[in-house]
């Protein structure tokens, strides 16, 4: 399907896609731990200092990531792909070196100012595909690639940090990060288009963001991410009130992999799918049936049906971020992709920072099962926007 030069670029994407991920996830489960046993935090402060690290990253990428996507477009993207890992490496290095809690939200802070990675990285993924249908297949490659980076990664964590410590594992991701900088260097070469003047450049920025697709595809990224990351608060909880076993923490990372996992296999198989039917029915399709499947999830009371559920949730959940990504590789011009994919990851982001928020919030009010209607109801709504965006632009190109 790939040519041998076209090949080796994406195994060197989805390289680093795996390890950005699993970087990620191989720290932050932990980041609690390391500021009481390393950082001398009280424990009064605790809750303060761990939230301020959790969440800094996630806010200032919002914000980042676009400004990194149109330095992309601008001056190129395999430069500033290279100075956004030079900053990874950084703040995961002054992570490692931290002596105090503020010193390590700089290090949260500095990471979050380094985002834009993997909108660089699915737009190169769309200029090395030479064919359309290629397109999506790759960027649902890059997604698995994601997906087991984010499993491997927690798993890899907890061992790194249960035998070397917490402080380690800092600086094992630091060591992750170098041989990509210079993997990149030497080989990711990929043709980009020339770069256009400033004022055509503002010019694509305006329309870009009065877009009514990319508007609607931004939404139903957001809503995705937030359901997603509503139920991860949940979990723990729910798993203690279906089960009477000692070992719920185990069992709820064994369904959260389990989750991660079904998406790893799923991603590629939506892409494929969306080639021959369309990949806006695809995020219709995958919505309404993750919809459902919360729906059973929220009236579930047999842990085994809850793990096979969840499974089933990861198989569709996944299918909404690399379609809605294939739709823009086709539909924004690639003097500003790199810009719109890193919209829609700023919109991913959002979602993801706000999810885990609104999950507690409802599970103070009300139940775990609430949280998972709650999440149905968001996707139905996401399935019913697209469906009337979908009308109403057939409707108004018949009528032109």
């Amino acid at each position: 399907m790939f040519r041998n030069k076209h090949l080796t670029v994406l195994i060197i994407l989805m390289l680093n896609i795996f390890l950005i991920s699993s970087s990620n996830s191989f720290v932050l489960p932990f980041l609690p731990e390391y500021l009481t046993e390393y950082l001398g935090c009280e424990k009064h402060n605790l809750y303060t200092y761990a939230t301020t690290a959790y969440s800094i990253t996630y806010i200032l990428s919002i914000f980042f990531a676009p400004l990194w996507g149109s330095y992309a477009d601008t001056h190129g993207k395999r430069k500033m792909l290279l100075y956004v890992l030079c900053l990874l490496a950084l703040s995961y290095f002054i992570a490692f070196m931290a002596s105090s809690p503020l010193e390590l939200i700089l290090s949260r802070a500095l990471q979050g100012t380094a985002s834009g990675i993997t909108p660089v990285l699915l737009t190169f993924a769309v200029l090395n595909a030479k064919k359309e249908e290629h397109r999506g297949i790759s960027l649902g490659m890059l997604q698995s690639s994601n997906l087991i980076g984010t499993i491997v990664g927690a798993g890899l964590g907890g061992i790194v940090s249960e035998y070397c410590g917490i402080k380690y594992s800092f600086l094992m991701v630091f060591l992750f990060i170098l041989p990509l900088i210079v993997l990149n260097y030497l080989q990711l070469h990929v043709k980009e288009p020339t770069p256009i003047l400033k004022r055509d450049r503002f010019l694509g920025i305006i329309n870009i963001f009065s877009d009514p697709i990319l508007k609607s595809l931004s939404f139903c990224v957001f809503i995705n991410s937030t359901v997603i990351l509503m139920i991860v608060p949940i979990m723990t909880t729910l798993v203690s009130s279906l089960t009477e076993l000692k070992e719920d923490l185990a069992l709820t990372g064994f369904m959260f992999a389990l989750s991660g996992l079904a998406g790893a296999i799923a991603a590629p198989l939506w892409s494929a799918l969306g080639n021959k039917m369309g990949y806006l029915k695809v995020i219709l399709a995958a919505s309404l049936l993750s919809a459902i499947i919360l729906i059973i999830m929220s009236h579930t009371y047999s842990l085994m049906h809850f793990f096979v559920l969840q499974f089933l949730f990861g198989l569709c959940i996944c299918a909404t971020i690399p379609s809605a990504n294939a739709i823009t590789a086709k539909h924004i011009d690639e003097y500003n992709r790199t810009f719109a994919m890193a919209l829609l990851y700023s919109a991913s982001q959002l979602g993801s920072f706000l999810g885990p928020i609104l999950g507690f919030l409802i599970l103070g009010i009300d139940n775990a099962h609430t949280v998972l209607a709650i999440g149905a109801l968001m996707l139905i709504f996401v399935f019913s926007h697209t469906v009337l965006v979908t009308k109403i632009r057939k409707h108004s190109h018949e009528t032109s």
